[in-house]
C-alpha cells in the first residue's frame, strides 16, 4: 500500500498541474487549466492542502480552501474536498482537513466554515472526525449561473443598486464582505452582504446575508445578478440556512437549487493543532 504525504501546494505551475489532477480525478468540476491554477494558487487568501502517494508523488486528493473574514476574525472556508477512488476509505480526507485546520490555527485563524451535501456522508465523517460541528438540519444552496449572459433585468423607476467598493483585505489576505444596497433616494430598502470568491472551479460571489422585504430583495437581487454579470463573475450563491423562506424570494429571482446541505463550521475544534493518526474511513 502506498504511503501517503500531505503538504500545501505552492504557486508553482508543477503545483498547479497536482492540484488539476488531484481535482479532476477526485471531482471533475474545474475547467480550469494548470496556468490558471497557479494564478489562483498564488493569490493571498488561497490555502490548498495536496495528499501525494509515494514513491511518485502521484496526486490522491486535495483540500481546497480560502480565507474569508467573519465577525470573529478570518475564517477558513474549505471550499473543495476530493479524494480518488483508489485511495479512498485510509483517512486521507479527514488528514486534509486536519491539516488546514492545524495550518490555519497556527496562523491564528478561529473560525472554520464547510458547506457539505446532504446525501455526501463520507465528506460529513470526515469533516466530523477533524472536529467541526455539524448544523442541526440542511438548507437549500440556491445558485445563479451567469456562463458569460447579462440578465434583462432592469430596476423600477426610483430604484438604484448600490455596491461599496471592495474593501482591502486583511493582512493575511481574508477577503472582506462587501455591503450591498438597494435604495430609494437616500432609503435603504433591502441590503446584502457579499464575498467575492475565486474559487478553483469559479469566480463568483457568496451571499452572505440578506434583510429586507420579499418584493425589494427581489429587485436588489436581479440587480445584483446584473452587476456580477458586468464584474464577469460566473454564478452568484446563497446557502439558506438563516431564512427558511428565503428560497421563495431567490426563485423568483432566477436562481436554482443544487440541493440540501449542512453546515459544519468550529471555534477551535478538536485536532487543530496536529495532524493525528484517524481510523480507516473517509
Amino acid at each position: 500500500m502506498n504511503e501517503i504525504t500531505f503538504r500545501l501546494a505552492d504557486a508553482t505551475f508543477a503545483d498547479a498541474e497536482l492540484v488539476r489532477q488531484a481535482e479532476h480525478t477526485s471531482l471533475g468540476d474545474s475547467s480550469y487549466t494548470a496556468a490558471e491554477i497557479a494564478e489562483i494558487l498564488a493569490r493571498p487568501e488561497q490555502r490548498c492542502y495536496l495528499a501525494l502517494a509515494e514513491p511518485d508523488g502521484a496526486p490522491a486528493g486535495l483540500c481546497s480552501c480560502l480565507l474569508t473574514a467573519d465577525t470573529c476574525g478570518s475564517r477558513l472556508e474549505l471550499d473543495l474536498l476530493g479524494v480518488q477512488s483508489a485511495y479512498r476509505g485510509r483517512g486521507i480526507a479527514t488528514r486534509l482537513i486536519s491539516l488546514a485546520l492545524s495550518r490555519a490555527a497556527a496562523d491564528g485563524i478561529q473560525c472554520f466554515r464547510a458547506v457539505v451535501a446532504q446525501d455526501n456522508l463520507a465528506s460529513q465523517r470526515a469533516f466530523m472526525r477533524a472536529g467541526l460541528a455539524k448544523s442541526a438540519e440542511a438548507s437549500s444552496l440556491m445558485v445563479y449561473r451567469l456562463d458569460g449572459t447579462l440578465p434583462q433585468h432592469s430596476l423600477p423607476d426610483g430604484l438604484r443598486l448600490q455596491v461599496a467598493k471592495a474593501p482591502y483585505p486583511l493582512p493575511n489576505g481574508a477577503i472582506r464582505t462587501q455591503r450591498a444596497q438597494l435604495l430609494h433616494a437616500s432609503e435603504t430598502l433591502a441590503e446584502a452582504q457579499l464575498v467575492r470568491v475565486q474559487t478553483l472551479v469559479y469566480a463568483g460571489v457568496w451571499i452572505e446575508s440578506l434583510r429586507g422585504d420579499e418584493e425589494p430583495i427581489i429587485h436588489l437581487l436581479r440587480a445584483l445578478l446584473v452587476w456580477a454579470a458586468q464584474e464577469r463573475l460566473d454564478e452568484v450563491g446563497v446557502h439558506c440556512m438563516a431564512d427558511p423562506e428565503l428560497p421563495a424570494a431567490l426563485w423568483r429571482a432566477g436562481f436554482i437549487e443544487l440541493g440540501s446541505y449542512y453546515q459544519f463550521s468550529a471555534s477551535r475544534p478538536g485536532g487543530l493543532f496536529g495532524v493525528p493518526d484517524v481510523p480507516d474511513g473517509a
